[in-house]
């Protein structure tokens, strides 16, 4: 019988779990963590490295955990726990204690990246999709949706490419690209646009780089074709 390696992993939200645990809030914290990972023999964790719209390494190319994330909160509690959790993160960058830490231990990291996430308009939105909202996605009518940048739009690639240019110099083991997160998520039940129609088929895609590469390819509008059309969806 053939011997077979197997590598336990884990999905890894830290934020959310140090807004609950102040324990985990501090360098200590994390390294008293991935001692506990290692006893478990953990050895990759899918580490997401953005809530909503901020993220928890310390980028210089988008808005990093910050405290004022606290004024969502009418909760005394929840709030004082947001503003130490961010105050916390604020004074280390996160994901290069865990590279480190992790390969000491001998366990990969895999940055979890969430695409189809720009924060909340008004709030915690991204700095590019504030400055950028042409690139947003659309629907069927034009409306354009308050989450979910299009990856029609070239512009659109580059920045999430220079994001994970930005991430790929801690040195970590690969990176986890999640195009899910979000676009399905109770979060985005409340907004304006529909993301499905009355069959349930999405309702985004209409974005002005897809129509036209569909009109040069087939000759025909998509905005004639109904919205369930294989071709089109596909």
């Amino acid at each position: 019988m053939t011997e077979r390696q197997v590598t336990l992993g884990a999905m890894v939200d830290y934020f959310s779990a140090a807004f609950w645990l102040p324990e985990l809030r501090s360098r200590d914290g994390v390294v008293r963590w991935l001692d506990r990972c290692n006893e478990l023999n953990l050895g990759r964790m899918y580490f997401r490295v953005a809530l909503y719209g901020d993220f928890l390494h310390h980028t210089k190319l988008e808005r990093r955990l910050s405290p004022a994330l606290a004024e969502n909160y009418k909760d005394k509690a929840k709030k004082q726990a947001m503003i130490e959790t961010c105050a916390g993160f604020e004074a280390f960058d996160v994901l290069s204690l865990v590279v480190d830490e992790a390969h000491q231990r001998g366990m990969e990291v895999v940055p979890w990246i969430t695409l189809s996430d720009e924060g909340v308009p008004g709030d915690n939105y991204t700095f590019f999709a504030e400055n950028n909202p042409e690139y947003l996605m659309r629907d069927r009518e034009g409306n354009r949706y308050d989450r979910g940048l299009s990856y029609a739009h070239a512009a659109v690639r580059e920045y999430r490419l220079s994001l994970i240019r930005e991430i790929e110099s801690y040195e970590a083991d690969g990176i986890f690209l999640d195009f899910t997160r979000w676009l399905s998520h109770g979060h985005m039940k409340g907004r304006k646009v529909a993301l499905t129609d009355e069959h349930g088929i999405s309702n985004w895609g209409y974005d002005e780089p897809l129509l036209s590469a569909y009109r040069q390819a087939h000759g025909i509008d998509p905005s004639e074709l109904e919205n369930g059309d294989s071709d089109w969806v596909r």
